[in-house]
């Protein structure tokens, strides 16, 4: 299933995603993608412990939304501050640091 941005979601769901009753999941220093979480994508994440260069994928029906420096997958990481959290939909993520990825 394609995935329609808010749309996807009934009331109820947005109400646990912005909760984070979702689930997520910690992410160490490194690539890790939402298939090899068992999940389409992640809808958000936070830098924890420290700040974090992150460069975060999207699905490739959403080209230009990638998070980095261009917009585009090419791009270089962007870095989010510790306790920041950057919304979207996300099916890779790079970190340096720890980064709390919300599932949605």
């Amino acid at each position: 299933m394609a995935h329609k941005g808010i749309r996807t979601y009934t009331g109820d769901e947005i109400s646990n995603i912005a909760l984070g009753q979702g689930g997520f999941d910690i992410i160490n220093a490194g690539t890790v993608t939402a298939a090899s979480k068992g999940i389409d994508h992640w809808v958000a994440f936070k830098a924890i412990n420290a700040a974090s260069n992150v460069l975060a994928l999207t699905p490739d029906e959403y080209p230009g939304d990638h998070f980095s420096t261009t917009g585009l997958s090419g791009g270089s990481a962007v870095t989010v501050p510790d306790g920041e959290t950057v919304y979207g939909c996300f099916n890779s993520i790079n970190s340096s640091a720890i980064v709390m990825a919300y599932r949605g």
